[in-house]
């Protein structure tokens, strides 16, 4: 028994040496090349005599193998390789039977590619794999024993004109495990996508039904360092690649994502962790994503999304709801890097796709600012971009806005902005103390705001902008100027500047405000205080910039504390005066006219105040009683008159 086994271990051994010797290597070549032919349904070429090795398979090497394309011969081969090794079995093969367990691809290069008309430059339904029922005239696909391939080293060169795109897929290691076609297939491996190294998995049960249009459970994996993604459910073939099933899909940066899939964007802090969850289903280029259970940022929200990358320009639509939404890693300054505001925003940006997208949150934070329930919207078409805010719930108000921007008619780098805006109800002094310590006023605020700029970024654009803004303040507080103190002030003869003016506040009924905006400069057309009864109005001008004050108005007293009587009734008081300096601490000019008993007036100057701001008032028709019937009601921004009087004061 010994002999009997060492004496066939050496003739199976002989056998195998001499294998090489005994196969007929150009018909084996022209096997391969024919079955290779007649599985992809396009001719095939082989260059050079195939080498055959015994040791650890039997294998048969070709040499310059090229697939032809099915766009045509001149157009690049569909795939060129250097070598194809075919391991077979080699007892079969001696007695005249072709079974091949392992393709070997060797440096193979792909060149994949779709015509703007819609030809492709494969074509599998032309082969043996498939076959056409007579009965239906549908396709159907072939039984066929197929093995196993291997991928070493290989390129993928994808072109589709209509989508305008070109990718390049290098360093490629694949194993495609498919025994034949009734069993599953298995796609699993690494390659180099854009210098990002990508490993790659996936897994059909049934791909006969699934390349001639039925339904298969499908699983697909792709892996890198920065990103994970997830997809288990069923697939189809029909027109296009169609998948359906649970997504999952994380990234450690998104910013660093973006990039890589090549969106420009800005080095800094937001667009960072990202991780969602959804059920989707993807026709093609499209995707549509419900369920949709995602974090960005810490940030969580909820909806659903449409993504359609078929179209010359991308669309993306749908609705996201956000529980509570922190915009403010957007909007803070990180060193070195820019924030939201000072993103370069370039016209042609806004034409590489289509956004509708409607967006709510019961609570925006947006740094210092807290906002309740919020819906907005952002809408892209043709080149310009409209971001409402239909309305936020804030400080016991309610704020919206609608900002549109679209290319500039005069700098193509530039965009050309509009921002409208209001505010109703809005209590002025929880607003102003989330940006400051101590608000400078207080009360319920009614503002609308109507802004118009250029620039290439927004913090650019509202820097150059210009428009109106018109405010209205109900009772309230300002701190830091007494209104009183004021009037004790322009009552004094001398110059000295009372400190009583910026102590404690004033407490008024209303403050009304309208101007214009413009070159860095606020221009208030007509300004009016009511506190009690006093009444403040005039026009200044102040800078943005700097904050410097210049304002010129006429400070009156009337005998009652409603303001809604003030119209019917003459004033008491009434002095002009100029502030001018910081908008926290201006200096009060002010100018007095003392009237002699002989009815001439005595006009002391006050320096740096015009003459005309004052110049005396006639006496004619005033009475020592401001509440005498007929008595003369002086002029707005006539200055005070004191009259010598030596009759028993008033009752009043």
């Amino acid at each position: 028994m010994l002999w009997s086994f060492v004496t066939l271990l050496v003739l199976l051994i002989g056998l195998a040496m001499a294998s090489s010797y005994l196969i007929n290597s150009k018909l084996v070549k022209q096997q391969i090349s024919e079955q290779v032919s007649e599985w992809a349904g396009l001719p095939v070429s082989v260059r050079g005599e195939p080498v055959v090795t015994v040791f650890p398979y039997l294998t048969v090497k070709l040499k310059d193998v090229r697939i032809v394309s099915n766009l045509g011969k001149d157009e690049p081969d569909l795939l060129a390789m250097d070598h194809l090794k075919a391991e077979m079995y080699w007892l079969p093969l001696l007695i005249g039977n072709f079974e091949v367990r392992r393709f070997n691809l060797v440096r193979p290069r792909f060149h994949l590619e779709v015509r703007k008309d819609g030809r492709k430059s494969w074509g599998l339904e032309n082969g043996s794999l498939f076959a056409v029922n007579e009965s239906d005239n549908l396709a159907t696909f072939e039984n066929v024993d197929l093995g196993r391939f291997t991928i070493q080293n290989g390129q993928v060169r994808y072109i589709n004109e209509a989508l305008q795109r070109d990718e390049k897929i290098t360093n490629t290691n694949l194993s495609v495990i498919w025994p034949s076609t009734e069993r599953s297939a298995e796609i699993s491996g690494d390659m180099v996508w854009r210098g990002e190294p990508v490993s790659i998995r996936a897994k059909s049960e049934k791909p006969m039904e699934l390349i001639t249009g039925g339904l298969s459970p499908m699983q697909l994996e792709a892996r890198s360092k920065q990103f994970e993604i997830k997809l288990e459910g069923t697939a189809a073939t029909v027109s296009d690649l169609q998948l359906e099933g649970d997504l999952a899909f994380k990234a450690q940066s998104m910013r660093y994502l973006m990039e890589w899939l090549g969106f420009s964007i800005k080095p800094g802090a937001n667009f960072g962790a990202m991780e969602l969850n959804a059920r989707s289903n993807m026709i093609g280029a499209s995707m549509a994503l419900s369920d949709i259970a995602l974090t960005l940022d810490d940030n969580q929200l909820e909806g659903a999304l449409q993504l359609d990358f078929r179209g010359p320009r991308a669309l993306i639509q749908g609705t996201l709801a956000y529980d509570r939404l922190d915009l403010s890693p957007y909007l803070e300054q990180v060193e070195g890097a820019p924030t939201l505001l000072d993103q370069p925003i370039r016209p042609q940006d806004l034409g590489h796709m289509d956004v509708d997208v409607r967006l709510s949150a019961q609570h925006l934070i947006l740094k210092d600012i807290e906002l309740g329930r919020t819906a907005a919207s952002i809408v892209t078409r043709n080149q310009q971009l409209v971001l409402s805010v239909g309305e936020a719930f804030a400080y016991g108000g309610r704020l919206e806005a609608t900002l549109e921007m679209k290319p500039s008619d005069t700098d193509p780098v530039c965009l050309k902005s509009h921002l409208r805006g209001k505010v109703s109800g809005v209590l002025a002094g929880a607003f102003l103390k989330a940006l400051n310590k101590e608000p400078p006023i207080t009360g319920t605020a009614l503002a609308e705001l109507d802004l118009a700029g250029e620039g290439k970024t927004l913090r650019e654009t509202a820097a150059n902008a210009s428009g109106s803004l018109s405010m209205v303040f109900t009772d309230g507080q300002i701190n830091h100027f007494n209104l009183a103190g004021m009037m004790d002030a322009l009552k004094l003869d001398d110059q000295s500047e009372p400190d009583a003016l910026y102590e404690g506040g004033t407490n008024f009924d209303v403050l009304s405000i309208s101007s214009t905006l413009g070159n860095h400069k606020a221009s208030i057309d007509g300004l009016r205080l009511t506190a009690g009864n006093l009444a403040l109005s005039g026009t200044a001008s102040m800078g943005l910039k700097d904050g410097d004050l210049d304002f010129s108005g006429t400070l009156v007293r009337y005998r009652s504390n409603d303001p809604a009587t003030h119209a019917l009734e003459p004033p008491q008081e009434q002095f002009g005066f100029t502030l001018q300096g910081p908008l926290l601490q201006p200096s009060l000019q002010r100018n007095v006219v003392r009237t002699q008993p002989s009815g001439t007036s005595e006009t002391i100057t006050v320096p740096g105040v015009p003459d005309s701001v004052i110049s005396p008032v006639p006496l004619e028709g005033v009475d020592s009683n401001p509440a005498q019937k007929g008595a003369r009601m002086p002029a707005v921004n006539e200055p005070r008159v004191e009259q010598q009087d030596n009759s028993p004061p008033s009752p009043n």
